[in-house]
């Protein structure tokens, strides 16, 4: 792929999308890195998709490198904040994308302040958190469903646009 960062774009997410999405989270070691979420069968995983992009309270981008998704960044609000995710394709960790992406989303998203949630452990999402500005707010003791047991979870807090 070359320069990945030089050709990141980002697209409203469609209904195409939802199999490269389920694809993504089915990487039991990505799963495992970012611990968080609901261990899902494919069927499950599409459905809750499905109902992501119905959505009208959240928005869900696609990460493309030239044509291809290679990812997905949203914001959504969990109970009177509103959250920032992402996933990148671990094909591709280590290039910036997720760190190009966040920024150009959150360059974009009016909201303030945004929060998002990454195990402790996460290192390279903790990293690209910090180099978008977020910073470290809190720290949970939460129920990593991937991981099947209680893990330390960063809470972090972008205040500028």
């Amino acid at each position: 792929m070359g320069d990945s960062r030089s050709s990141i774009t980002l697209r409203r997410a469609c209904e195409a999308d939802i199999p490269t999405f389920v694809r993504l989270q089915a990487d039991a070691e990505a799963a495992y890195t970012a611990a968080f979420g609901a261990v899902r069968s494919p069927e499950e995983r599409a459905a809750h998709w499905a109902d992501i992009l119905r959505d009208t309270n959240s928005e869900t981008m696609t990460i493309l490198v030239g044509d291809e998704p290679v990812g997905y960044i949203g914001i959504f609000w969990q109970g009177a904040d509103r959250e920032i995710t992402y996933w990148v394709d671990r094909s591709v960790w280590g290039r910036g994308i997720a760190s190009a992406a966040l920024a150009s989303f959150i360059t974009a998203v009016p909201f303030r302040p945004l929060f998002a949630r990454v195990a402790a452990d996460n290192t390279r999402s903790v990293r690209v958190l910090e180099k978008c500005g977020f910073r470290h707010v809190n720290t949970e003791c939460s129920f990593a469903e991937q991981r099947g047991t209680e893990i330390d979870e960063f809470v972090y807090r972008l205040d500028r646009h």
